[in-house]
């Protein structure tokens, strides 16, 4: 784990977006971290990840040992949350999760819940084929296009601006 402090992208188990999608985080060179079954998603698109980490009860049996698996097996969290704490604490400022919606209504609350618990921690960023969701403290720029769609969404009670 070379890349301390750069970003990291976080491959979780859910319905992982397009290639096209996928393509253009993998060109900023981030640390890959797949969370357990997240690994076998992400080597059915050609794409190695640095490390595995979870409890590994969805890891495919014939994934390559040769890539370092960080075991993780406390119940008392999702693997999801495991992974971002693991990433924060080893110096991560940018983290980018994909897979972590779509397949189960569960895992897309979990990785929301998640995103609030981290995001003042870290520029944490849940991607998806749509768009993405982020933590947004005090004042913000965005850069965006004619047309495109913004929601913005107070999770709690904002002060009168």
């Amino acid at each position: 784990m070379d890349q301390m402090g750069g970003p990291a992208l976080v491959i979780a188990n859910g319905a992982l977006p397009s290639d096209k999608v996928l393509a253009s985080l993998l060109t900023e060179n981030p640390f890959i971290l797949a969370v357990d079954g997240g690994a076998d998603k992400l080597l059915s698109r050609g794409v190695l990840p640095d490390a595995v980490l979870g409890d590994f009860d969805s890891l495919s049996t014939d994934f390559p040992q040769s890539v370092e698996r960080i075991s993780a097996p406390d119940q008392n969290f999702t693997d999801l949350d495991k992974s971002i704490a693991y990433l924060v604490g080893h110096g991560y400022e940018t983290i980018w999760i994909v897979g972590a919606t779509g397949d189960r209504l569960d895992h897309t609350y979990g990785a929301l819940s998640t995103l609030l618990k981290y995001g003042q921690t870290a520029d944490i960023a849940l991607i998806d084929e749509i768009g993405e969701a982020r933590v947004v403290l005090g004042e913000s720029t965005f850069e965006t296009s004619i047309g495109q769609t913004i929601s913005l969404m107070p999770l709690s009670d904002i002060p009168n601006v």
